[in-house]
């Protein structure tokens, strides 16, 4: 894989969390020896196959990028949990992040800049009303009280997914100040990319993504936004 243009297109991959035990054994071979350690932690066998599953994934993504073998391969991490290339790659000026939700992973990748996507399994939240008084801005919470059943929970966790790439973008927590970030608009899936420079002083943009059915996903960049490029890693 190579990006060489001067806004270099996005690549977004897709993977599936729920494989065979072969699959799965060959993701735990690429993990790190804490990796391997924090997967036999998980009280759950489900918790722990999606953690050596998205973990080994991700390693061999983005082996595919540095030309390494995928166990070999460092990271770092922010204050805010957000990762990073170490050891000999952290000059090589590719940037990823990744989210995971119920059996669906997804992985960005670019140069040079920063970058944030998630995504969020429609269902049913308890808390939906608390966290949107919380963290939604007054034309998003409007939006959301009109909405009933089905609908709300998808409009939900549109405008969720849509915050939380753009705050991984940023390299905030939820601290990030969410109220201000105004992203009720457009309501239907937006296949453009959508300016919020007025926030955090910096050009970010930030579009939807179309997953499967079930799920909501959006993709945050700093600076031009660049085409996106989508690959299933299956």
């Amino acid at each position: 894989m190579s990006m060489t243009a001067e806004y270099p297109t996005i690549h977004v991959w897709s993977a599936k969390l729920d494989v065979s035990q072969a699959d799965q054994d060959g993701h735990a071979g690429c993990l790190s020896a804490p990796e391997r350690e924090r997967a036999s932690h998980y009280k759950f066998d489900a918790d722990r196959r999606k953690f050596i599953v998205r973990s080994g994934v991700r390693r061999k993504i983005l082996s595919s990028y540095l030309q390494a073998a995928p166990a070999q391969i460092a990271f770092k991490v922010t204050n805010f949990g957000k990762p990073s290339l170490d050891g000999p790659h952290d000059q090589s000026g590719l940037h990823f992040n990744s989210s995971d939700s119920g059996e669906r992973a997804l992985y960005a990748i670019t140069l040079r800049r920063d970058l944030g996507i998630d995504i969020e399994a429609v269902r049913p939240l308890p808390d939906a009303e608390k966290l949107s008084q919380r963290y939604f801005s007054p034309r998003e919470i409007e939006i959301l009280s009109a909405r009933k059943g089905h609908a709300r929970e998808e409009y939900f966790f549109r405008i969720w997914s849509r915050k939380e790439a753009i705050l991984k973008t940023v390299g905030v927590g939820l601290s990030g100040n969410l109220p201000r970030i105004d992203v009720s608009t457009p309501e239907a899936c937006s296949a453009d990319w959508t300016p919020l420079d007025y926030v955090f002083h910096m050009p970010v943009m930030w579009r939807d993504l179309v997953v499967e059915p079930g799920y909501s996903a959006a993709l945050a960049v700093t600076g031009e936004s660049g085409g996106v490029a989508h690959f299933d890693f299956e």
